[in-house]
C-alpha cells in the first residue's frame, strides 16, 4: 500500500485497510510518498520487486504532467492495482482495467452546502485547500449544489489559510473583506485546519460563529476540537481503506472473470454548533 502521507486524512484509511487485512489474513505493507509522482513509482517499484506482494492499493499523484504515463506504468505492472481515494480518467487503455474506491467528495461537499440552505443561508462561500487533490471534486460538487438550489456560485477563493501558512491572516482578512460586501452569512472550507483558522480569525474580531457567519469544515479530523465545534463534512476514510481490500482481495480470487469494479462511498455530515445559529437552537426542542 502507498499513500501520498502518513499523517492527517491517510491514517484512518490505513486502518481500514488493516483492519480488513487482517479479516482476510493478509498482510500490508506500507510505504509513505509525498504527493510526488517519481517518489510514487520509486515506492511503487520496491514493493513490486521485493516480490513478496501479490496487489498494489494506491494513491498516486494524479495532478500536473505526467499523469497518463505513470496510470499506463501502474496498468502494466506484474499485479493488480486498486486507486485509493484516487479516480484515474474513465477510459485508460491499459493491460489491466484500472479499479478505484473513493469517496464521493462532491457529494459531500453538496450536503454541507443543502444544509446551510436548509437553514435559511442564500449566500454562501467556499475556500478550497490550494493544490489539494480533492479541490476538483468538492468544486463540482459546489457548483452543481448552487445551480440545483438556484445559488450564486461566483463566492470561490483558492487559497491555504491554516494557521502555520505564512501570510495566513491577511489571506483570511482578504477573504473576510470580501464576504462582507458580497454579504456572504456561510462558509464551507476546506480542510479543517484552515476552517479552524478562519474560525479563530473571525471571533477574534469580534464576529459571532455561527450568528454572523456559519462554518462548515470539509474533513472531520479535528473540527470537533474548534470553538464553536465544526460542523463538517466526514469523508468515509476507514469505509474506503476497507473497501479497497475487500475489492483487492475479490481481484486476486476471482481473476479477470471478475467484472471491473469503481466506488463511490459518500461521507456524513457531522452538525454540530458552528452551522446553527443560536436563536434557532433555543427555538427547537431537543429530540425525544
Amino acid at each position: 500500500m502507498v499513500v501520498p502521507s502518513l499523517d492527517f486524512y491517510w491514517p484512518q484509511v490505513v486502518n481500514g485497510a488493516r483492519s480488513a487485512a487482517a479479516a482476510h489474513g493478509v498482510h500490508i505493507q506500507l510505504r509513505g510518498s509525498s504527493y510526488d509522482q517519481a517518489e510514487d513509482r520509486r515506492q511503487i517499484l520496491r514493493l513490486v520487486e521485493s516480490g513478496q506482494v501479490q496487489g498494489l492499493l494506491l494513491a498516486p499523484s494524479l495532478e500536473g504532467p505526467g499523469v497518463a504515463e505513470l496510470i499506463d506504468w501502474i496498468g502494466g505492472l506484474s499485479v493488480p492495482a486498486v486507486f485509493v481515494e484516487r479516480e484515474p480518467p474513465r477510459w485508460t487503455p491499459t493491460p489491466r482495467p484500472l479499479e478505484w474506491v473513493r469517496s464521493d467528495h462532491a457529494l459531500g461537499l453538496e450536503l454541507a452546502v443543502r444544509h446551510l440552505h436548509a437553514f435559511g443561508h442564500r449566500r454562501i462561500g467556499l475556500v478550497l485547500s490550494k493544490g489539494s487533490p480533492t479541490s476538483a471534486h468538492l468544486a463540482a460538487g459546489w457548483h452543481r449544489a448552487c445551480e440545483e438550489l438556484d445559488l450564486a456560485d461566483g463566492f470561490v477563493v483558492r487559497e491555504s489559510v491554516a494557521l502555520d501558512v505564512p501570510g495566513h491572516r491577511e489571506i483570511i482578512g482578504g477573504i473576510v473583506d470580501r464576504c462582507r460586501r458580497d454579504r456572504i452569512t456561510a462558509l464551507v472550507v476546506h480542510s479543517d485546519p484552515d476552517a479552524i483558522s478562519v474560525a479563530q480569525y473571525l471571533t477574534e474580531q469580534g464576529a459571532s460563529i455561527p450568528d454572523d457567519m456559519a462554518l462548515v469544515s470539509y474533513d472531520d479530523e479535528v473540527a470537533h476540537l474548534a470553538h464553536p465545534a465544526l460542523t463538517a463534512v466526514r469523508p468515509p476514510k476507514t469505509t474506503v481503506g476497507r473497501t479497497a481490500v475487500d475489492m483487492m482481495m475479490a481481484r486476486l480470487l476471482e481473476g479477470r472473470n471478475r467484472p471491473v469494479q469503481r466506488t463511490l462511498v459518500l461521507p456524513e455530515l457531522m452538525i454540530r454548533a458552528s452551522s446553527i445559529t443560536s436563536s434557532w437552537q433555543r427555538e427547537t426542542p431537543p429530540a425525544g
